[in-house]
């Protein structure tokens, strides 16, 4: 039984994991200096925008192709939330909604209709959506202004969410 447990595909990740929670728990020593709620909230909000983009790209390796366009339409879509959706956050998310849509349906009918590599097609699209947010930044860094939606994304769930 034991030797079909250190066998298993899961078995290593879950032995690493476990000795980081070992590692962390000494390095705390009860002080709450590591494992507090603060550094859970701080880590799972990091991991929440890094998770959208590792879950485009992994669907799209799960039929085993690869779609680089992804970090690319996912710096144009914030770009279109913070120049559209500073009077209406919710008006900025939509739009960028709907451009990544329109871009990922394009790219997909040209993979399809044409018969091409993946590759090579996201690979324009990561350029031109790279572009495209150049263009419309004019190569600055933007703020978001609306500081009630910005609160209010940031706002803790259950104290470790947000």
């Amino acid at each position: 039984m034991i030797r079909r447990l250190g066998n298993h595909p899961l078995a290593r990740p879950i032995a690493v994991f476990l000795a980081c929670v070992v590692a962390l728990t000494i390095a705390d020593a009860g002080a709450g200096d590591v494992l507090s709620r603060a550094t859970a909230f701080s880590a799972l909000e990091t991991f929440a925008t890094g998770g959208l983009v590792a879950l485009g790209l992994g669907m799209t390796m799960m039929i085993r192709e690869f779609d680089l366009s992804v970090a690319g339409l996912y710096s144009l879509a914030g770009c279109i939330v913070a120049l559209m959706g500073a009077e209406n956050p919710g008006m900025g998310l939509a739009l960028a909604l709907a451009c990544g849509l329109a871009i990922g349906v394009a790219q997909g009918l040209v993979i399809v209709r044409l018969r091409l590599s993946s590759v090579g097609v996201t690979l324009g699209g990561l350029l031109a959506t790279v572009g495209l947010a150049y263009v419309l930044t004019g190569d600055r860094s933007l703020s978001f202004d609306n500081i009630d939606a910005t609160m209010a994304v940031t706002q803790p769930i259950a104290g470790v969410l947000s």
